[in-house]
């Protein structure tokens, strides 16, 4: 008969919200479990990993940017060392404008002195460089990358299987065991259980409250030309890799929660490819992958603990943004379990209870 082991914590997931909090404590002298399925569907495997400080059409500059891309670089570049190979690349990013409607945003951002450092002068439709189309304009953004998050993941998971703080197998809710004081799942049982499943939290059963969005994306890797210099922010994203490979996405869709790519979402990553470079038939496309990421109602991640339970909490909802917030989330909602230090008001739970 299997012994029972007792840790500090059972987090469920191993995308990159459950990798990094467990990673965190870890580093704090917790013991922690994670549980994973290996669901295919997670957002992280197959997500972009986009670093983007200005969110969106409205090109919005979070009051927290600062703090989450000091995190971010921290987190990375440690893991990067201990990986021993490069997983976070830094690049600039030419942000091409959408519609003209588009470029009353971009004067308010240039009235705004902290935004000053994340971008440089705009360009014409005539003069955004060699092979962009750019009807609109644009102009080149910096403190912008991307991170390699399959590597990234990869390497955390062998962490976590050197330090026996891994298991993998099918998560059935009902094999949960909730007590007052205590959380067990199989062998394994913990102080308190911390839920980072991503998207599929919404059929979480003390969870599924929570107004979970989810939003399928696909996303190509293409292979034969020659990739750009840049980041490519249009309509669509083009992003080089390190490989010589580009990284084409994204599709949104809430209805097909899956993680089959299909002919629609191939076709149309292909036809935005073409609306951002003039070479863009030169391409072959090497893989197609989709995932469904862990959106929210009000764009904001669900932090917190059940109204219920004390020892039961939930560490997700960080969307297309989570490359950029997790790891300082993940500090915080750390510092959040050992010592009670609040959370920031827009991302805990409790901003949905009546």
């Amino acid at each position: 008969m299997s012994k029972s082991v007792k840790y500090d914590y059972l987090i469920l997931g191993q995308g990159l919200a459950g990798s990094l909090l467990g990673w965190n404590l870890m580093r704090q002298g917790c013991r922690v479990m994670l549980l994973d399925d290996a669901h295919d569907s997670s957002s992280s495997m197959v997500a972009a990993g986009l670093i983007n400080p200005l969110a969106g059409w409205r090109l919005v500059l979070p009051e927290e940017v600062d703090a989450w891309l000091a995190a971010a670089s921290e987190t990375y570049r440690a893991l990067e060392q201990s990986a021993g190979k490069p997983l976070y690349h830094q690049l600039s990013m030419l942000r091409l404008f959408q519609d003209a409607g588009q470029l009353r945003f971009w004067e308010r951002l240039q009235t705004q002195p902290a935004a000053h450092k994340f971008f440089g002068k705009a360009c014409t439709p005539h003069d955004c460089g060699r092979g962009i189309s750019a009807p609109f304009g644009g102009f080149t953004q910096y403190h912008t990358g991307y991170l390699d998050l399959p590597a990234m993941l990869e390497h955390l998971r062998q962490q976590f299987i050197h330090s026996n703080a891994l298991t993998t197998g099918s998560l059935d809710y009902t094999d949960i065991r909730l007590q007052k004081n205590a959380v067990s799942w199989g062998r394994f049982s913990a102080d308190q259980l911390v839920c980072c499943e991503g998207w599929r939290a919404q059929t979480n059963p003390w969870f599924s409250w929570l107004p979970f969005t989810p939003d399928k994306g696909e996303f190509l890797t293409l292979e034969g030309g020659v990739p750009p210099a840049q980041i490519i922010n249009g309509r669509h994203m083009a992003i080089p890799l390190a490989t010589g490979n580009l990284r084409v996405g994204s599709t949104h869709e809430h209805q097909q929660l899956d993680n089959r790519p299909t002919n629609d979402g191939r076709k149309q990553l292909l036809t935005g490819l073409r609306q951002l470079l003039s070479n863009a038939d030169d391409f072959r496309v090497k893989a197609h992958q989709a995932g469904v990421r862990p959106a929210t109602q009000d764009r904001q991640p669900l932090l917190g603990t059940h109204p219920g339970y004390r020892n039961l909490h939930i560490f997700n909802g960080f969307g297309a943004k989570g490359t950029l917030t997790i790891p300082w989330h993940a500090r915080r909602f750390s510092r959040y379990l050992q010592a009670g230090f609040p959370l920031p008001g827009s991302s805990d739970i409790s901003r949905f209870r009546d």
